[in-house]
């Protein structure tokens, strides 16, 4: 080697770089545009060159790569910015320049404003348009920032309506989850990226670095380098390059090489990225020293899914998920067991400790951090108003309403400018509906209904009248007056020219046709969910038809609507998604209630078309018919609403359940039909379910739902006296008992109360005293876990039961210390001795028509 080749620099040059699974996906989403990309990875791990490399590639397409770290004053500059950039980026769009400046309009919503700029640049060129938004981390603490990610949602919806959004799409990238980027709960959450998980080198990959780097190393070095850096990119660079600068000065490289460059550039000062990073997130969350303390120990079940996320997103661990470990060697020595012991709590934020107790569900921890936080006026001039809103959530989670607001109303005091004022007005209202609080978000959503923002002003508007409707404050006729003034004021063409008024326009068409429905207005419904259809975007439709479909009572007129919901579905490949219950989009519910509707049409030909579409669209391949429905069942939320699917399932236990299903799915599907289905077909169901459990008595994958499950069964099959069935279940019970309680002390609690009891009333008094006995012991070693439950009075009625069994005196009955399942040997007369279950002579034993026989005897 006579020259440098790795060369110190931000970016990678095209020559050194290699290429992962990730560019791979990155590849493969960019080509079919289909949904955002979304890097999620640590820093220092190479996705800004991961997407600089993309934008290499694809030099047919117009590619944009925006750094969001410096930041934006308001979600208009944010997108003026973007469209700038593109003007300035792209020969093709120079020519709109002067264009788009001078339509540039302040009573225009800035989302609005983008979206028209945005849609003129994209119709005057063929090629495709790629925006990559880079660090988009930094907008989320943002006040606007559920605006910019709601219209980059809502972009991929719009293509139904404006066919150029066709050739867009973005990539984002950063270390905030996808569900994080929209805080506001009443928004839909920003759930449709493919998330890209970028990796570290592989041993094959790391060789390859070494090859296009020309350094001549020993395959014991090689071992070295890999086994300090795991195959991490920019810890890998950095190594090699000093390791490069020592063989151009013609020095020998050894391990002990290696060993000394790792030392003096990550371990000796600690002040190197990433370690530096890595350490000062560390030692300012304690939630992070504990997860890594577990770790080592091999606690991982002390870890919970939320910190196995920001461990890999700190850099900290390789992994999201599943069984976690510390990256590599030098991240590991860096965090060490002593200097984690020697990070005092005085050298951790109150801030960050407060938001990383949020993060995880902490909300007593964060009331207590926040209430520290207030009383030290250098922190508390340092909180945020979004911070400030987050901890006051956490008083709501915990059922503390007076001091939620009290805080809430003082965000509003620091807030400096009307349209600010507004949008946290419309925050606050939304988090307190969501809470249920309708009474104390009346009175922020009136106030927002007066603010600067038309749109911001009919949301809130909508949602006041949302307030009324569920809290009773108002009744139907008031609170539709309100949403028909709402309506005409959303009824003209510069509210309705933007997709966020037309979206108002069409849920205040839902909300009224609501109302109208339980009025037994059923025609003026259905007028009011036509005109709003055409406004809808197309995944919003099968929500308004299946609303139709109950407005209407002409059974030709229904399958009309449900031929065009299937067509309006399967042609525009609308797939499920998965969003907040108020939301319009299609999602599973709606496919269990259109394939409801089918089932009560008798349009099996079409059940059958629209559930294949549905299938290959919106679930895995591996995933069988049944287990879909058994999925969009399950979804609905409302225990009373998934009674009314029960035909549903039924139908798939009819023809789609056969000998090969596996016996997880048909456990599965007979579970949920016995407890959907009235009497006397639940027991019916319960039966067959016991019959499939008790064929597969050797199923080592018991789930909670089994023992929940068998409770119920047993509970309604005593109810019934169907004695035969109980005795089947409980033989089966003993199999499984132990590892039925180590899976739910809870329910096996109740399965063997039941069992207690049903020996009681068949007069097994010896074996209902053992079930006492076992009933009580379960209870006393489970006891915090038992009563923490919602259902302790219960245990303390099973328990009192239990106890009274044992203080019973059992009459004399000679026969009392045998079970009645037990085998006895038994003689009539001078007949030759069988052998028998004890049940089958216990009458004859007692009335003398045979004798038992010992086997002494």
């Amino acid at each position: 080697m006579t020259r440098k080749v790795l060369r110190r620099s931000t970016i990678i040059p095209s020559d050194l770089y290699i290429e992962r699974a990730a560019d791979r996906q990155l590849k493969s989403i960019v080509d079919e545009m289909g949904r955002p990309g979304y890097v999620l990875v640590a820093r220092q791990m190479g996705k800004t060159n991961l997407l600089i490399h993309m934008k290499r590639t694809r030099s047919e397409d117009l590619v944009l790569y925006k750094d969001l770290s410096a930041q934006f004053e308001t979600s208009r500059s944010f997108f003026r910015d973007l469209i700038d950039s593109l003007l300035e980026s792209f020969e093709e769009f120079h020519q709109y320049q002067d264009l788009i400046l001078s339509q540039r309009n302040i009573e225009l919503e800035p989302n609005v404003e983008y979206d028209r700029h945005l849609r003129l640049l994209l119709k005057s060129t063929s090629k495709r348009v790629v925006i990559v938004l880079d660090e988009v981390d930094s907008l989320v603490t943002a006040s606007f920032s559920d605006v910019i990610f709601a219209q980059i949602r809502s972009m991929y919806f719009s293509r139904i309506n404006f066919p150029e959004y066709d050739r867009l799409t973005y990539v984002l990238s950063g270390v905030a989850e996808p569900t994080d980027l929209i805080k506001n709960k009443n928004i839909s959450p920003f759930n449709i990226g493919e998330k890209i998980y970028l990796e570290d080198f592989a041993y094959s990959e790391f060789e390859g670095f070494i090859k296009k780097a020309k350094l001549d190393l020993t395959d014991e070095v090689l071992k070295e380098i890999y086994g300090w850096t795991s195959g991490n990119p920019r810890m890998t660079w950095d190594v090699c390059t000093e390791v490069e600068d020592l063989i151009l000065e013609g020095l020998n490289i050894t391990k002990d090489t290696v060993a000394d460059v790792v030392n003096k550039l990550y371990l000796r000062d600690f002040d190197r990225a990433p370690i530096d990073h890595i350490r000062t997130l560390a030692e300012s969350d304690k939630v992070i020293r504990d997860a890594i303390a577990s770790i080592r120990w091999g606690k991982y079940d002390f870890v919970d899914d939320k910190t196995k996320s920001r461990l890999y997103l700190s850099g900290i661990t390789g992994s999201a998920g599943g069984e976690v470990q510390v990256k590599n060697r030098i991240i590991d020595e860096a965090l060490s067991d002593a200097w984690l012991k020697s990070v005092t709590p005085a050298t951790t934020s109150p801030i960050l400790l407060g938001m990383s107790y949020y993060a995880v569900g902490d909300h007593n921890s964060v009331i207590t951090t926040f209430e520290e936080i207030k009383a030290d006026r250098i922190w508390a001039n340092k909180l945020t108003l979004a911070q400030r809103l987050q901890f006051a959530t956490s008083y709501l989670w915990v059922k503390k309403t007076e001091l939620a607001l009290e805080e809430f109303r003082y965000c509003l005091s620091i807030t400096t400018s009307s349209a600010n004022k507004q949008d946290s007005e419309l925050r606050i209202g939304n988090t307190l509906y969501y809470f249920k609080e309708y009474a104390s978000a009346v009175e922020f959503f009136k106030s927002a209904s007066g603010g600067p923002s038309l749109i911001l002003k009919f949301n809130a508007q909508l949602n006041l009248a949302k307030s009324y409707r569920v809290s009773g404050r108002e009744n139907d006729l008031e609170t539709l007056e309100i949403v028909e003034n709402l309506l005409l004021k959303l009824d003209t063409p510069d509210i309705l020219a933007s997709e966020a008024g037309r979206n108002l326009y069409v849920a205040a068409s839902v909300l009224q046709a609501s109302i109208l429905m339980e009025m037994q207005r059923h025609e003026q419904a259905d007028i009011s969910l036509q005109k709003a259809f055409p406004m809808a975007v197309y995944s919003a439709q099968p929500k308004l038809l299946l609303l139709r479909y109950d407005c209407v009572s002409d059974n030709l007129q229904r399958q009309d609507i449900l031929v065009q919901l299937c067509s309006t579905v399967m042609s525009n490949n609308i797939v499920t998604l998965t969003f907040d219950d108020a939301d319009l989009h299609f999602d599973n519910k709606l496919v269990a209630q259109a394939l409801s509707y089918l089932l009560e049409q008798n349009m099996l030909e079409l059940f059958e078309d629209f559930l294949s579409h549905v299938s290959s669209t919106s679930f895995s391949a591996n995933l069988s018919r049944a287990d879909i429905l058994m999925t969009c069942v399950s979804s609905i939320p409302s225990f009373e609403d998934r009674i009314k699917q029960a035909g549903l399932l039924i139908y798939c236990a009819t023809n789609y359940i056969d000998d090969s299903a596996p016996v997880s799915t048909k456990l599965k599907l007979y579970r949920q039909i016995s407890s959907y289905t009235s009497q006397p077909q639940s027991t019916m169901w319960r039966i067959r379910y016991l019959d499939e459990i008790e064929r597969n008595s050797d199923f080592n994958h018991l789930l909670v739902d089994d023992i929940q499950a068998l409770s119920f069964t047993a509970f309604h099959l005593r109810k019934d006296k169907q004695h035969a069935q109980l005795e089947r279940l409980y033989i089966f019970w003993e199999k499984i008992q132990q590892e039925a309680i180590g899976l739910s002390a809870l329910w096996s609690i109740f399965v063997i109360a039941h069992g207690m009891l049903f020996h009681r009333e068949v007069k097994e008094y010896t074996t209902s005293r053992l079930y006492a006995q076992k009933t009580l012991e379960i209870i006393d070693l489970n006891h915090k876990e038992v009563f923490s439950t919602s259902w302790p009075e219960e245990i303390v009625s099973i328990r009192h039961q239990a106890e009274e069994i044992l203080r019973l005196r059992v009459d004399h009955d000679p026969f009392r210390h045998i079970g009645r399942n037990e085998k006895v040997k038994v003689t009539y007369g001078n007949e030759k001795i069988i052998t028998v279950k004890f049940k089958q002579v216990k009458d004859d034993l007692t009335n003398g028509k045979c004798t038992l026989v010992s086997d002494q005897g």
